[in-house]
């Protein structure tokens, strides 16, 4: 076992249980792609509609089924045919899986050793749709693999900005950058993953291991020392040092890190279609929620429920309907802004004062916390102006949290 936090028998349960999900998944796949050609549609909703779900599903039991055999702590080669069957379907699932399942998976088929040629589709699919993450760049251009798309930003902050700044200080001083390698996998990763509810991810059932692969790739490609993380349950230490003979190509860190002096300045930008949420909403995000308000009132339900990827939250389009009929649009912005990392969500069980110091710091000024009530049970923060006296996002409440 690599990580004592998971159960045994659980994990290998996993492995069993969804490799044979993975396998059906496949078969409904080609069966409801054969429908199509023949004009053929056995469910009420669209075939097409169908394969992106289920697509969805495969990748989703992918990534459960290859953290579970390394943190049951079988053999590095064993993932790797696993591996290589997952990459069609995370190249069809594209964004929609999540930056955290993106550099997850590049930076596993980077620790992996995958052939690059196999791994070209994938990050093609990115540069189609303009990815743009300064993390990702350094992965993939360590690997050798050409990206037609070049980062000028990251793709979420916190905590990745601060493994990115690992990279920089690596150009000088590589003992303080593998302390700061230790800080990020020890402190850092779990922290600034609050609003997933990773803090307490291994009391779960169901938890398989929260492994930091991006810091494994970043620490490879940098030649830092890890002997400290050797132990570590978030540091992938096996799979860093199991190709010890992989040679990179040349990588050049000081173009790689220009970006950060090379950035197109970010003006100020103004919510057009609700001028008043400024007040609210840091400017980072204002053109993203800009562009959702317009999306929610012009766009079909249906193209806007794919979009913005809420089928999480609502699992057919007549629910959604339902409950636009009711006015959404002001919960719609906060689970956005909560996939954004600027709000934090969490549990009705959950302390917040273990959390407060994980919310993001957006603002240039001083600020204060506030709550958006979303009538469930479930507590939503983030960090305003202190200031504003803002008391809404269309039919969510705003109020100060007193911590009670």
């Amino acid at each position: 076992m690599r990580d004592n936090y998971c159960n045994q028998k659980e994990l290998e349960e996993n492995i069993d249980f969804y490799t044979s999900y993975i396998a059906e998944g496949i078969e409904e796949i080609k069966m409801l792609e054969e429908d199509i050609l023949n004009g053929v549609k056995r469910y009420p909703a669209e075939n097409e509609d169908i394969i992106v779900s289920t697509n969805k599903g495969i990748v989703s039991k992918f990534r459960t089924v290859l953290d579970s055999k390394y943190s049951l702590g079988l053999p590095c080669e064993t993932i790797i045919d696993q591996y290589i069957q997952a990459i069609p379907f995370y190249t069809q699932v594209n964004l929609n899986m999540g930056y955290i399942n993106i550099i997850n998976f590049i930076s596993k088929g980077f620790l992996l050793g995958i052939p690059k040629q196999e791994l070209k589709g994938f990050v093609n699919k990115l540069d189609d749709l303009n990815f743009n993450d300064c993390l990702f760049d350094f992965i993939v251009s360590g690997y050798g693999i050409d990206r037609s798309f070049s980062s000028t930003d990251f793709d979420w902050g916190k905590p990745y900005d601060y493994l990115y700044s690992i990279i920089e200080v690596a150009q000088n001083d590589k003992i303080e950058a593998s302390r700061m390698l230790e800080e990020y996998t020890e402190k850092r990763y779990i922290n600034g993953h609050a609003n997933c509810g990773w803090k307490t991810f291994h009391k779960e059932a169901g938890y398989v291991g929260l492994w930091s692969y991006e810091a494994g790739a970043v620490s490879k490609l940098l030649g830092l020392d890890d002997s400290k993380l050797i132990n570590s349950i978030h540091y992938p230490y096996d799979l860093v040092h199991f190709r010890e003979d992989t040679s990179f190509d040349a990588i050049d860190v000081g173009a790689a890190i220009d970006v950060g002096e090379n950035k197109t300045a970010i003006n100020e930008y103004s919510i057009s279609n609700c001028q008043e949420l400024d007040l609210i909403i840091p400017n980072e995000f204002r053109e993203y929620v800009d562009q959702a308000i317009s999306d929610y009132n012009s766009l079909s339900d249906e193209v806007f429920l794919e979009k913005y990827d809420l089928h999480d939250i609502w699992f057919s389009l007549e629910e959604y309907k339902q409950d636009k009929a009711k006015g959404i649009l002001g919960f719609i912005i906060v689970n956005l802004l909560v996939n954004k990392n600027y709000i934090l969500q969490l549990d009705w069980k959950e302390d917040p004062a273990d959390y407060l110091d994980d919310l993001n710091s957006c603002w240039n000024c001083e600020e204060k916390i506030v709550e958006f009530d979303l009538d469930n049970d479930q507590l939503y923060l983030a960090r305003v102006p202190k200031e504003s006296e803002f008391s809404n996002i269309y039919e969510v409440k705003i109020r100060d949290f007193t911590g009670q």
